[in-house]
């Protein structure tokens, strides 16, 4: 049993130096939420995961967005972020393991894996 609140606040709080740097805005829209059966850990992983994109793929003085509800029998999160996006004809594909839109994307703003300790795990 674990607080998907003190993971989000914990997420946030990791990413922040990053977003600073960048002049991100991070924006929190996050209800008092249940606590859950899982792996915690895993769960740390993949916020980390879609936070680091975020900040990766948003330009500078951009946006990223976190919300999360209690929506009766589930919790939905969302991160949305003001940055380039993803093709519409890629979308199917984001989800299979070590796939990447595109290549150059990643080096035009930067590989951030380092920065984070959660990174080298995902």
């Amino acid at each position: 049993m674990f607080s998907i609140n003190n993971i989000l606040s914990k997420s946030i709080q990791d990413i922040h130096p990053q977003a600073n740097e960048k002049q991100i805005a991070i924006i929190k829209d996050i209800q008092k939420l249940p606590d859950i059966w899982g792996d915690e850990e895993r769960l740390i992983q993949v916020m980390m995961n879609l936070l680091i994109n975020a900040i990766k793929f948003t330009p500078m003085e951009g946006k990223i967005t976190i919300r999360a509800l209690d929506d009766n029998d589930q919790v939905q999160i969302s991160i949305t972020d003001t940055g380039i996006g993803i093709p519409e004809d890629k979308l199917k594909t984001i989800f299979d393991r070590f796939y990447q839109v595109d290549g150059s994307s990643s080096r035009k703003y930067g590989v951030w894996d380092s920065d984070f300790p959660y990174a080298r795990a995902l």
